[in-house]
Parts: C-alpha cells; structure tokens; sequence
C-alpha cells in the first residue's frame, strides 16, 4: 500500500540561459515547464504606479528552480469568486 503512494521521480530540464540568468525546469507530459519565474521586479514603494521593471538578474538556476507555482493570495481568491458570482 506505500507504494501505491509513492511519488514519481521529477524530469528536470537542461539548465537554460534567459536575458536574466539561467532556469531549470521540470518535465511533465513530455513537456519542458517552468514555473515560478519572475518576469518583472516587485511594484514596491516608489515603483508602485510606474509601469514594470525588469526583475534584478540571478545567477543560480536552483533559486528559479520551483516545482509548482506559489500559492494564491487572499484577494486573488475573493477576485475569482467575485468573477464566479457576477457570471452566473
């Protein structure tokens, strides 16, 4: 019965080079994907209502190495009811 509930090794991708520095991924179906990549700096302080930076460069692909995306917030939640609830 454990076994049954074994987790299957992940695939990971070949470390790939982008404009900000390298990821890896996993493969799933056959597919490379890569989840968890910035692609704009943090809308903080100052650059709040300013159109989007570029994320700061990084140079360990393990850091953007994510087997699944962060979770949603809290107001992501009540945004998707809230679209559920006026399409219906």
């Amino acid at each position: 019965m454990a076994d049954d509930l074994a987790l299957a090794p992940v695939a990971r991708t070949d470390v790939v080079q982008t404009s900000n520095g390298p990821v890896r991924g996993n493969v799933e179906d056959g597919l490379a994907v890569f989840k968890g990549l910035r692609y704009g700096a943090s809308p903080e302080g100052l650059q709040r209502f300013k159109p989007p930076q570029r994320p700061a460069p990084w140079s360990d692909p393990a850091v953007r190495s994510q087997a699944s995306v962060p979770e949603r917030t809290a107001s992501s939640r009540r945004r998707r009811l809230t679209a559920a609830k006026i399409g219906s």
